[in-house]
């Protein structure tokens, strides 16, 4: 798996990062991005336009595949857990909310080492 985090202005290094990388890598590769919490995102529909690989806004309980780009939904938390994908409601709904820290800390208790 790799993991990848990102302001809202992050949408041009995924897309050159993705119009670069074979589309059969092997690999699941989780973007978490900070969205406005009250939009809909269309970051999964724009990144299909640069890689054959499967692009899916993430469901809570989705299982990581590989060559698939898994994308956090809006106002939403990712956790993952034995190779599964949970998504869950921020705690507090107004102030800073910070996924990409929450994700990367729930990699590391999932993975240890």
């Amino acid at each position: 798996m790799v993991a990848l985090g990102a302001s809202a202005g992050g949408l041009e290094a995924f897309q050159l990062f993705f119009t670069h990388l074979p589309p059969d890598t092997g690999m699941a590769f989780v973007l978490i991005q900070h969205l406005d919490p009250h939009h809909k995102s269309i970051l999964s529909d724009l990144l299909k336009g640069y890689t054959a690989m499967k692009v899916a806004e993430v469901e809570d309980g989705m299982m990581l595949q590989p060559d698939t780009v898994f994308v956090i939904p809006p106002n939403r938390y990712l956790a993952v857990h034995y190779g599964k994908l949970h998504l869950l409601a921020p705690t507090h709904p107004c102030g800073p909310r910070m996924p990409i820290d929450y994700f990367f800390r729930s990699l590391a208790a999932d993975r240890k080492q």
